[in-house]
């Protein structure tokens, strides 16, 4: 039975490493990474949802948490429910879910108030889409694991001047 108990408790903890190897190497986030993101974007959603306007939006690659919690209207950048995207999107790679990309023309078409990607990296290569009037911004929330949760996320320049100045985020140095 101890080695049973053993052999579960060693399962557990691997299931639970953001960083597991197996599944990194089969190209897979590892499930204590989903939880640990999971936890953050919720976190932004709920980030969102107290500081966001009337008629603003939103477009998230991770089309479940964050928009969710935010109750804004999302843009899915990877087009699991979003019909243009998932028929006419860029092809993007081969795990599901992350086949398709929308593309740049699309999202701008919809001017979405906030981005929510990692690292305020524009998905289409341009650099933190300042070029199309968006800038990179920060905030920390409170993290289930303990510490703070940072997240970046690209806003539209006029309103992420207002949340600067409003106190609740900052102008992020990322380049």
């Amino acid at each position: 039975m101890s080695v049973y108990l053993l052999g579960q408790a060693r399962l557990r903890s691997r299931a639970l490493d953001p960083n597991e190897p197996d599944r990194e190497a089969a190209g897979i986030e590892p499930f204590g990474w989903t939880r640990q993101y999971g936890s953050l974007w919720a976190s932004a959603g709920r980030f969102l949802r107290a500081h966001a306007r009337a008629g603003e939006s939103l477009a998230a690659g991770a089309a479940g948490a964050a928009p969710y919690y935010s109750e804004l209207p999302n843009v899915d950048l990877l087009g699991l429910n979003d019909r243009e995207t998932a028929r006419f999107g860029l092809l993007s790679g081969g795990r599901p879910g992350h086949r398709r990309l929308a593309t740049r023309e699309y999202v701008l078409s919809r001017r979405p108030t906030y981005f929510l990607v990692a690292e305020c990296q524009w998905p289409w290569g341009a650099d933190h889409g300042a070029a199309d009037g968006y800038v990179c911004v920060e905030t920390t929330f409170a993290s289930m694991f303990g510490g703070d949760g940072r997240v970046t996320f690209l806003v539209d320049a006029a309103r992420g001047e207002e949340l600067v100045a409003e106190g609740v985020v900052k102008q992020s140095g990322l380049r």
